[in-house]
């Protein structure tokens, strides 16, 4: 017997609404966000932040499902100088918010993966994913 949850549209789950803050402590405000297959989610990132864009940008990038979010981020920054690379990296990546600095807010909506798992999300900002910015995207 297929699961309840299985046997519905993408579109009977109705809309998820997610607001993340993120802080100058290298943390999201949540770590795990819960949705169902296909399920349309509207995500709001807000950055906490009063330090200045230069020092303290922050944004919200949902990675492919096996992506490591730390050899991503570190990858990322060799990508500066490696177009190839920088290619590459650009496939990893399902959906993100604007870079934001302080106060900022970006809204992206975007449809949850068909795949059931556990999607890593981060800030790829240079050390952020590395210091903790980062959490799961549970699609079941």
């Amino acid at each position: 017997m297929v699961p309840v949850f299985m046997q519905a549209q993408a579109g009977d789950w109705g809309v998820k609404k997610v607001n993340i803050s993120a802080f100058n402590t290298m943390k999201f405000s949540q770590s795990k966000i819960e949705v169902h297959p296909g399920q349309t989610v509207e995500l709001t990132l807000t950055n906490e932040s009063d330090v200045p864009r230069s020092a303290m940008e922050h944004c919200w990038v949902l990675l492919k499902l096996g992506v490591d979010p730390v050899k991503y981020g570190n990858d990322l920054v060799k990508s500066e100088k490696d177009q190839k690379l920088a290619a590459a990296l650009e496939k990893e990546v399902l959906v993100s918010t604007r870079d934001l600095g302080p106060r900022g807010t970006d809204t992206i909506k975007f449809a949850a993966p068909n795949q059931p798992g556990s999607y890593p999300y981060m800030c790829d900002s240079p050390m952020h994913c590395e210091d903790g910015m980062r959490g799961m995207l549970i699609v079941k």
